[in-house]
């Protein structure tokens, strides 16, 4: 996997580290992989909003903040624990490449998402 001209190991890679120690099991390798790369998402999300703020993008930066929050919903399930909620039962999680091809950034808007080069 890439990201940010930064290689990082897949997830075969860390499987095989994290079942190497006896307390950790596939299973629980597999939830930790996917909670880790769901918040490095939700970072570089939140990245891009602070640098659209920075350059005057506001509405991009609304965008971002309200992807944010959707996949925030999208994680935590339309059944909290304590409530059912109707409006995150239909939420999407969605990466900035996700927003890009949905629609909901265009080429411009996805380039200023580019948080390699800032500043």
């Amino acid at each position: 996997m890439q990201f940010n001209n930064c290689s990082i190991m897949d997830e075969e890679d860390i499987l095989d580290i994290l079942s190497g120690d006896y307390t950790v099991k596939a299973s629980d390798a597999r939830r930790i992989i996917s909670s880790l790369s769901s918040k490095l998402e939700n970072y570089r999300i939140s990245a891009a909003k602070y640098k659209a703020m920075f350059y005057g993008k506001h509405n991009l930066a609304e965008k971002l903040e309200m992807q944010e929050r959707e996949n925030l919903d999208a994680r935590i399930g339309e059944w909290d624990g304590f409530c059912y909620a109707s409006w995150r039962a239909e939420a999407k999680f969605r990466t900035l490449e996700d927003m890009l091809k949905d629609g909901f950034l265009n080429e411009k808007e996805y380039e200023i998402c580019d948080i390699r080069e800032c500043c």
